[in-house]
């Protein structure tokens, strides 16, 4: 038996119109994802824009919204910064 019903996507109990795109993300289906490692030495990612030119291009061949690479950098910055005793 087939059922034409119209697909219902309910967050937290209520239907929302922004959670259908997240529902139905394809990363959410199968597990989509990206990374990239980067030499940090001596305090410093001496290729970072090398770096980050790969992971935009994986990111757009994935359709994967990358967020801003001044954050990202600043962000990384902080972590390099820190004594790993602090991790």
């Amino acid at each position: 038996m087939v059922v034409n019903a119209p697909l219902a996507i309910l967050v937290d109990g209520e239907g929302a119109d922004a959670a259908t795109n997240w529902a139905l993300d394809r990363a959410l289906h199968y597990g989509d994802g990206l990374f990239e490692t980067i030499r940090v030495y001596r305090g410093d990612a001496p290729w970072w824009d090398a770096h980050w030119t790969r992971l935009s291009a994986g990111a757009h061949r994935l359709a994967l919204p990358l967020p801003d690479q001044a954050q990202v950098r600043s962000e990384a910055r902080l972590h390099i910064q820190k004594p790993p005793s602090t991790y």
